[in-house]
């Protein structure tokens, strides 16, 4: 199933009318670099910020952080590596425990 960028973005509605502002309804989308959220403005004249590697938006700052480097860490990677090397060091514990010459357990 193809999809689209916008497919990926959520709504935000902001409702000052009661302290004599006004209301503002637009898009959002996540950053897939830091999952800061980023608020689409339909009047921004400059280009949205876009990674070609993971094929989705990114926020002015993991942009500005990236000049120059070819390289892309989403952070959902960053997070699947945190949860895998804690499960490896847990499975290293218990087969420590289990194979323990002592043999206390």
């Amino acid at each position: 199933m193809i999809h689209s960028q916008r497919d990926l973005e959520n709504y935000l509605m902001i409702d000052n009318r009661a302290n004599g502002g006004g209301l503002m309804e637009t898009a959002v989308s996540r950053c897939s670099h830091c999952h800061a959220q980023v608020v689409l403005n339909p009047d921004r004249t400059r280009p949205r910020e876009y990674c070609s590697k993971c094929d989705k938006y990114i926020c002015d700052g993991c942009a500005a952080t990236r000049k120059g480097v070819d390289e892309c860490v989403p952070l959902d990677m960053v997070i699947d590596d945190l949860r895998e090397a804690a499960f490896r060091e847990e499975q290293q514990q218990r087969g420590s425990i289990l194979l323990s010459p002592k043999g206390n357990l």
